[in-house]
């Protein structure tokens, strides 16, 4: 494993740079905001971001980082736990999404070299954000020859709270410079049904079939069909911005893409209760990523495995409550091949 200066923070911290090698493969991951800033196979970099820190600081899209205190939207940031009101900022339209104005993608996190295996630990503040409870989270990163970047994550609380923790990275498996968009490339999600959400795309706790709807997505059909945006549920998320319950527990294929030009595939195997494809929609037209490489609208999607979203306000889905004594944990997989 290779330690590089990253950048230097406005309050005087150094961030550095992680990478870990496995045969073919490369991933390198960032301090700040335990982020993937690359995922390599045979020299092309599938994974959008930017060279140094200061991308990251000033641009938006959460590229690559880990997502928290809870990942995705919460209705009027709002939410009642053991008969308590708490209140979250607003800062996506009428919600609160990911984890609010500086989620966990905007911290430092303590990364500690174990081996080949990299921990990234944070430790989140009760009332952090809003949210109550001191939170202590725990990512190990680890690559293996076969093509697989693990992501295993824990977390513990001293006080009751929620919780929905994901990573963000963006994939383009023409490789992040190509210079084009993704819309030509194959998804295969392993749902028959999608969560449906409202103009602010704020998931409805609602869920739809796949069937006969542009969100049919078996492998065989190229993220070009969600054009022309004639379906709803595209209109309102500006393209794919949703989740898709995967059935079944523990680990288990959740994402498949798939691209003809490159011919590489990237399989995603996790033990969280969903899966959320989100497809660049609102990538700046004029944004410019490492190397200088062109971005924009749809040229990555992301994906993230995770909890529904807005669970905690909605009974239908899996509880987002942590507790003393308890650890929260789950595990995904990206595996490239070629």
């Amino acid at each position: 494993m290779k330690k590089t200066p990253f950048g230097i923070l406005p309050d005087g911290r150094e961030t550095s740079l992680y990478t870990i090698t496995a045969g073919r493969f490369e991933v390198k991951i960032t301090d700040y905001g335990a982020a993937i800033t690359s995922f390599s196979v045979d020299g092309t970099d599938v994974i959008l971001g930017f060279d140094d820190l200061e991308g990251y600081l000033n641009h938006g899209e959460y590229m690559g980082a880990s997502i928290g205190r809870v990942g995705n939207r919460i209705a009027g940031g709002k939410f009642t736990l053991e008969g308590v009101d708490y209140t979250l900022a607003i800062n996506n339209g009428p919600n609160c999404n990911h984890g609010g104005l500086e989620g966990f993608d905007k911290k430092l996190w303590k990364a500690e070299p174990m081996g080949e295996k990299l921990r990234m630990v944070y430790v989140s503040r009760d009332m952090e954000e809003g949210f109550p409870g001191e939170l202590t989270v725990t990512e190990d990163f680890s690559l293996s020859e076969d093509g697989a970047l693990t992501i295993e994550v824990s977390a513990i609380t001293d006080r009751t709270t929620i919780l929905n923790l994901t990573n963000h990275p963006y994939f383009n498996l023409d490789g992040h410079d190509c210079g084009h968009d993704t819309l030509d490339q194959r998804i295969k999600i392993y749902a028959d049904k999608v969560g449906t959400v409202d103009e602010y795309c704020l998931a409805t706790g609602e869920f739809m079939d796949v069937a006969g709807t542009v969100f049919d997505l078996d492998g065989t059909h190229r993220l070009s069909g969600m054009y022309p945006y004639t379906d709803r549920q595209i209109i309102n998320a500006n393209g794919i911005d949703h989740s898709f319950p995967v059935p079944g527990e523990g680990i288990r294929p959740m994402l498949e893409a798939e691209s003809d030009l490159s011919g590489i595939k990237l399989t995603v195997l996790s033990d969280q209760p969903c899966v959320h494809l989100y497809t660049g929609n609102y990538i700046p037209e004029d944004r410019v990523g490492k190397g200088g490489a062109k971005y924009g609208k749809h040229f990555g999607y992301a994906i993230e495995t995770q909890n529904l979203p807005n669970a905690i306000n909605n009974p239908n889905a899996p509880s987002p409550v942590l507790r003393p004594g308890e650890v929260y944990r789950h595990t995904t997989k990206f595996i490239l091949t070629k």
